[in-house]
C-alpha cells in the first residue's frame, strides 16, 4: 500500500532527527510544529486518494503566495504569476539544480540512502499517465479537497502568529518533495538540497525577488 510506505518514510525520516538538539527559541519551536503539521496535513490527503500531481501543484501555488505577500507586493504580482505557475516552476527547477551542482558535502548516511531506496519504491508504485487521465469530477475533488486543508493550515498557523517566512520554507520544501517524485528525480539530488536546506532557502528566495521585479 502506498500510505503504509509513505508512512515507513515519515517514520525513518522521524528517527534520525529524534536525536537531534530540542529546538532552542519559538522560531525553532514554530518551524517544528509548521513542518510537522503540513506533513500530516499531507499525508491526510493522500490517505484521502489525493494524487501527488495535485499536491505538487496546490503546494507551488500556496508557496508563491506566501512569498509574493512576505515581500509586499499585491495581488496583481501574485495573479500575474500564479496563472503562468508552468513558467514559475521551470525558474525554481533550473535554479535548484544549478545550485544542487554548486553544493560540496560528503553525501548521504546509511540511513538516508535507505531512505532514498524507499522513496524510490514509492517511485515504482505512482502513474502520472494514471493521474493525468482521471475523470473532471475527481481532479475537481481532489483540487477542492486539498485547497481547503492547506488554507485552513495556513490560517490556523497565522492565526497563532507563527511565522509567515517559516510557512513559505515548508510550502517550497513539500513542493520539492513532492515534484522530484512525480518527475522521477533520483533521491539524492533532493537529499542535497535538504541537507542544505538554508542555503536553498535563501537561493530562491533571492530568484523570487528577481521575478517579483520582473528580472
Amino acid at each position: 500500500m502506498i500510505d503504509t510506505l509513505i508512512d515507513d518514510i515519515a517514520r525513518r525520516h522521524r528517527e534520525i532527527h529524534e536525536n537531534e538538539p530540542l529546538p532552542a527559541n519559538e522560531r525553532e519551536h514554530q518551524a517544528v510544529a509548521i513542518f510537522s503539521g503540513l506533513q500530516r496535513t499531507l499525508l491526510e490527503l493522500i490517505n484521502e486518494n489525493v494524487g501527488l500531481r495535485t499536491l505538487e501543484l496546490a503546494l507551488l501555488y500556496n508557496w508563491l503566495r506566501l512569498a509574493t505577500l512576505n515581500r509586499g507586493y499585491d495581488d496583481n504580482h501574485f495573479n500575474r504569476f500564479s496563472g503562468d505557475l508552468g513558467r514559475v516552476m521551470e525558474r525554481l527547477v533550473t535554479e535548484l539544480k544549478a545550485l544542487e551542482a554548486e553544493l560540496d558535502d560528503e553525501g548521504p548516511t546509511l540511513v538516508m540512502a535507505l531512505i532514498g531506496t524507499k522513496i524510490q519504491q514509492l517511485r515504482d508504485r505512482f502513474s502520472p499517465i494514471a493521474e493525468a487521465n482521471l475523470p473532471r469530477p475527481e481532479i475537481e475533488r481532489q483540487t477542492a479537497k486539498t485547497t481547503a486543508a492547506l488554507f485552513g493550515f495556513t490560517a490556523e498557523c497565522l492565526q497563532k502568529q507563527m511565522h509567515p517566512g517559516l510557512l513559505e520554507s515548508a510550502m517550497l520544501y513539500y513542493w520539492l518533495r513532492a515534484s522530484t517524485v512525480t518527475a522521477q528525480v533520483e533521491e539524492r539530488f533532493f537529499q542535497k538540497l535538504e541537507r542544505h536546506w538554508p542555503v536553498v532557502v535563501e537561493r530562491v528566495g533571492a530568484l523570487t525577488d528577481r521575478m517579483l521585479k520582473g528580472q
